[in-house]
């Protein structure tokens, strides 16, 4: 447990509070502006200097998880600042989910409603609306027709007036699998994972293993497709329900030996990575008895033959326990009746090609060392003018040669230090991850 200090965290789209709303304590900006520029590092929020630009497509209140872009970025912010309380300023995709993320970490968040409601049809954006709003200690309006608008949505505590934000006593939390979990990128995870859902579309009924907050079960109900998830960790699964969202709070692996009905999809996405070989071996079968026959079951992992999950990412989480290579896993869930259809491994070649240890020379020495032209003498100059030609414009023209043969070369030789070190350069591109695809038989 963190002691909170005094100070007030504003998030805002670049507006500014007399320091008199602050009750004593210091104010910290956190401001934001939706932005339709490509982002620079993929993510869906970045930092412009003290700016903090957002991808215009996380605007929009529907969506839940594809709005969530703010998330990271106000999570690190949290820790930073270790604030006593958040003041969130508007309502739209990018910031609601704020006040979530507060709650999380121990931190109570006042939200301003400076605009009417969005129109909204799907219930489960409406769910994770009103379960945003009433995680707000307290709740503001600008007026009175503001509030009659939100009307609507089972929320108390609502005030007019700017409220003056006072020193409030409180512990920040920190655990682990929250702050991982706030620190990922919402909406470019969706966007990775979209791609599995096709493996599902025939199914009746999906079961997500280590679910997380529900992100892939979101994108199975957007496309029409019955499911539910296992997430051990609490307040990530209370979370995700918030969202009506299916969820069950259990570990994995006693949900599938206690669990009685079948499946006909099992989605098991970075799960393997976390348990030691016997555990895994474990999950497998268990996974096996759980399908029904025909069942599809997809599993995701790191590539352990990928030098960026190797170096950059994988050992970030002090809960990975080792590699699998696909050939493994392929192996023991063949034992227990489960045929590999598709790998994405085998889909793309794994060359490794060789390299010097020193580059190939440049042909330069003897083109350096190449006598240069005299002058025109007075005689090939009159010659010149006449048209006439003569031995110093043949001595040019060789001259001339010898310059493009030169050039050629050096153009060759380029070309190959390029090839070379673009073949070396694909050991580099291969994917992170390994997607296996396996039936029952």
């Amino acid at each position: 447990m963190l002691d909170c200090n005094d100070n007030i965290l504003v998030v805002s789209q670049s507006k500014r509070f007399s320091e008199s709303v602050a009750g004593g304590s210091a104010l910290h900006y956190m401001d934001y502006q939706f932005s339709h520029e490509v982002s620079p590092n993929g993510l869906s929020a970045w930092e412009c200097g003290e700016l903090i630009k957002v991808s215009a497509s996380c605007e929009p209140v529907p969506g839940v998880f594809r709005q969530q872009a703010l998330n990271r970025l106000f999570a690190k912010r949290i820790l930073q600042i270790k604030p006593s309380q958040v003041f969130i300023v508007g309502v739209n995709g990018a910031s609601i989910d704020l006040i979530r993320v507060a709650d999380l970490m121990g931190v109570k968040a006042i939200v301003l409603m400076d605009a009417p409601p969005p129109a909204l049809s799907d219930t489960g954006d409406r769910s994770w609306l009103e379960a945003c709003i009433n995680k707000a200690s307290r709740r503001y309006t600008l007026d009175e027709e503001l509030k009659v608008a939100w009307a609507d949505f089972e929320c108390s505590i609502w005030e007019e007036q700017m409220p003056i934000l006072s020193q409030n006593s409180c512990k920040l939390t920190f655990e682990y699998g929250i702050y991982e979990f706030c620190l990922r990128d919402h909406p470019l995870l969706m966007a990775m994972q979209e791609s599995d859902v096709q493996h599902f579309l025939s199914c009746e009924r999906v079961l997500d293993l280590g679910c997380g907050a529900g992100l892939f079960l979101q994108l199975l109900k957007e496309r029409g497709v019955g499911a539910y998830g296992v997430e051990r960790n609490e307040s990530v699964a209370y979370y995700g329900r918030d969202t009506g969202l299916d969820i069950v709070c259990q570990d994995a692996l006693e949900h599938l030996r206690t669990a009685k009905d079948e499946v006909d999809g099992i989605y098991c996405s970075h799960f393997v990575e976390h348990l030691p070989i016997e555990i895994v071996e474990s999950l497998i079968e268990l996974i096996a008895h759980r399908l029904k026959h025909g069942g599809i079951a997809v599993l995701t992992f790191p590539d352990p033959e990928s030098i960026r999950s190797q170096l950059l990412g994988f050992w970030r989480d002090p809960e990975h326990v080792r590699f699998y290579h696909p050939e493994l896993i392929i192996t023991m869930a063949s034992v227990y009746g489960l045929d590999c259809e598709w790998s994405s491994y085998q889909d793309q070649a794994h060359n490794i090609y060789p390299f010097p240890e020193e580059p190939e020379t440049l042909p330069v020495d003897g083109f350096l060392n190449k006598p240069k032209l005299s002058k025109r003498s007075l005689w090939q100059k009159i010659l010149f003018k006449m048209g006439v030609v003569n031995s110093y414009d043949f001595e040019s023209i060789r001259a001339l040669e010898d310059k493009l043969t030169y050039q050629q070369s050096v153009i060759d030789n380029l070309t190959r230090r390029t090839e070379q070190l673009w073949k070396v350069n694909q050991t580099w591109s291969w994917n992170d991850n390994v997607t296996l695809r396996f039936k029952k038989r």
